[in-house]
């Protein structure tokens, strides 16, 4: 019964299903069951904390087709209790967060995605615990998909939700001198977007950082020329003799 509401029951037997020897199949079969009850309808109170932990183990395991029915249903729960019970989800975020930031750094684009969705949903409901994590773990840590994915959910958080970013300069300023070239050229291309409507004291204030992280000059001159006023852009070598040879003024 695929769409039927969701049983106390059904959620104690979650972990008992996950952790027997039952087929692989029978277990993405029981899940998603709890996936269509989440979906359709409101979770049974008394055992949220329950379905939580069983969903968190689903989406820990080794095979890829259990994280991905488990990884979907607990973003779907996510969403289904901001509406239901936003006290509850934001007494679970804590311990639910480590698993969204896990699959924030998933080699699969449709965990990162996923996670990226989980973070929106929960900054709702615990923006503090969301910022922490996100800056604390994603962005400092050594997965470099994990701080691709969480630059790239900082620049989205700020322009959608609302999220202030200045706590996140330093780390920001770290990722601009990356091992990862990658991870270097998506701190420079967030760094340039969150800034490029902030206020001239904001922007002067920057340039002071790029100078106290010793970021190297390719980029900090990248990102200055980025963020200048049009007038005030300055002219890459080369440039202005090309335009004279084409007959444009440099301004």
């Amino acid at each position: 019964m695929a769409d039927a509401k969701l049983t106390e029951q059904q959620v104690f037997d979650l972990a008992t299903v996950l952790g027997s020897n039952s087929s692989l199949d029978s277990k993405i079969n029981y899940v998603t069951t709890i996936k269509s009850g989440i979906k359709q309808y409101n979770v049974p109170e008394t055992c949220i904390p329950q379905l939580f932990e069983g969903l968190r183990a689903a989406s820990a395991s080794q095979h890829s087709s259990l994280v991905n029915v488990g990884f979907t249903s607990l973003n779907h729960l996510l969403t289904r209790l901001t509406r239901q019970d936003p006290k509850a989800l934001t007494k679970e975020a804590p311990r639910t967060l480590p698993t969204i930031i896990d699959k924030l750094g998933d080699q699969k684009e449709k965990f990162r995605a996923t996670a990226a969705q989980s973070l929106n949903t929960l900054y709702q409901v615990a923006p503090q615990d969301v910022e922490r994590i996100v800056r604390n773990s994603a962005m400092a840590g050594k997965n470099s998909r994990a701080k691709e994915a969480a630059m790239s959910w900082l620049l989205q958080a700020h322009q959608e939700l609302g999220l202030p970013f200045r706590g996140y300069v330093p780390s920001l300023m770290d990722l601009l001198e990356d091992a990862d070239g990658m991870v270097r050229d998506v701190a420079k291309h967030t760094v340039i977007e969150l800034f490029k409507n902030a206020p001239g004291p904001a922007k002067s204030d920057l340039k002071r950082q790029l100078k106290n992280f010793k970021v190297r000059p390719a980029i900090e001159q990248a990102i200055v020329k980025a963020l200048a006023p049009p007038g005030n852009r300055p002219v890459t070598p080369g440039v202005e003799s090309a335009a004279h040879v084409a007959g444009v003024a440099v301004v």
